[in-house]
Order: C-alpha cells, then sequence, then structure tokens
C-alpha cells in the first residue's frame, strides 16, 4: 500500500492548523489589534485563569520556555499583560491581564469567533460533532504516546 503523504492525518492537521492560525493573524493585523495568533492563545489563558506562572502558561499553551518568554515579552511592550513577583515565592513571577489588555481581548475574541466561523463554513453540526471527538481521540493517542518517553 502506497503512503498518500499529502493525504495524511498529520498534513492535513498541520496545514489546516497554519491556515486558521494564518486567518486569524491577518484578521487581527487588519483590525489595528496589538497581538498575534500566538499571544492570543496567551491571553485567553490569563482569562480563563489570571495571575499564572510563566510556567503554567507554557503548560497550558503547549509552548517551550523560551518561546513562552518571548510571547509575554511582547505582550508586557504592548502593555497587554502585567508581571509581578509573586507573593509566595520570590524567584517567580505572575502574568496578569492588564485592563489595556482584557480591552484587546474583547475585541480579539469577535475576530477569533469570525474565523472560526469561516473554518467552519459548509460543515454540519453532526459533522462538526464527530471531527471533534476524532481530533480528541488523536490528541489522547499521542498524549499516551507522549507519556511513554
Amino acid at each position: 500500500m502506497k503512503y498518500d503523504v499529502a493525504n495524511s492525518t498529520g498534513v492535513l492537521l498541520a496545514r489546516a492548523s497554519q491556515l486558521m492560525r494564518l486567518g486569524l493573524n491577518r484578521k487581527f493585523s487588519s483590525a489595528g489589534c496589538l497581538a498575534t495568533a500566538e499571544q492570543w492563545k496567551v491571553l485567553i489563558a490569563l482569562w480563563q485563569a489570571d495571575g499564572l506562572t510563566q510556567q503554567e502558561l507554557t503548560e497550558r499553551v503547549f509552548k517551550s520556555k523560551a518561546s513562552m518568554t518571548k510571547l509575554i515579552d511582547g505582550l508586557e511592550q504592548r502593555e497587554l499583560v502585567l508581571r509581578k513577583s509573586d507573593p509566595t515565592d520570590r524567584r517567580s513571577k505572575r502574568i496578569y491581564l492588564s485592563v489595556k489588555g482584557m480591552t484587546e481581548l474583547e475585541s480579539l475574541m469577535v475576530l477569533a469567533k469570525q474565523n472560526l466561523v469561516q473554518a467552519e463554513k459548509g460543515i454540519s453540526e453532526g459533522e462538526l460533532e464527530v471531527f471533534k471527538k476524532v481530533l480528541k481521540q488523536v490528541i489522547c493517542n499521542m498524549e499516551e504516546n507522549h507519556d511513554e518517553k
């Protein structure tokens, strides 16, 4: 049996993810937003649980420590987040959404929803449910593989 690379699960997932990220970046940029799609993930994580440590953010958004440092630096330069000393561990910093970050997040959410609507166009609710179930199974399968390391 011949291996069809272009039709493989990994290639299709990567391409879909890349196109969604590029679409989101275009929408953010066109609207004059200050964040990128990668920074958006950090802002959403903070919106869900403000005051996370850098390590907690790294785990939540599946980024390396170095990548997370760069993302937080960029968000801090744009005044979208604040770094504050952890009251229980002076060596650690906690990351918080700033007032400007919360305002920006509201605009980003509208654009992210538009991006999702575009991505899901022409797909029935039933198909989306099956698709999400399959993706969750792929994630579960790969996490099992990852845990064997």
